[in-house]
């Protein structure tokens, strides 16, 4: 690991490649929330593409969007059946995130022999 941070875009790579364990979770609900989307979820907003154009682009209406958040709120306290590493009991999808980066940076500061990250299936 003799490259663990390398900027791209302005963001570290470790970081992307940590993000990479749970986009599956996030794809998912944004697939099924697509789906489901008609003309009348999406409206109109003009705003300043450069300094000298205005143009126009489709965004969610409010209450779409608030729907969005709050299927995005429910993924994160889903309950996984992945054990939590203190205290051995089920644990809500947040939890487990927050979980494997502290195992990850453990295993960094060589406080760990070695790391296997744990995927929620929910």
């Amino acid at each position: 690991m003799t490259h663990l941070i390398n900027n791209q875009w302005s963001k570290p790579s470790l970081a992307c490649d940590m993000m990479e364990l749970d986009r599956y979770l996030i794809d998912n609900l944004i697939i099924e929330f697509s789906q489901k989307l008609t003309r009348k979820d999406l409206i109109f907003k003009k705003e300043w593409f450069s300094s000298n154009r205005l143009g126009k682009r489709q965004i969610l209406n409010k209450l779409k969007t608030k729907e969005l958040i709050k299927g995005l709120s429910q993924l994160c306290q889903r309950k996984v059946k992945i054990p939590r590493v203190r205290y051995g009991k089920q644990q809500i999808t947040e939890t487990l995130i927050n979980e494997e980066a502290f195992q990850l940076a453990k295993y960094l500061r060589n406080e760990k022999e070695k790391w296997k990250p744990r995927i929620a299936g929910l």
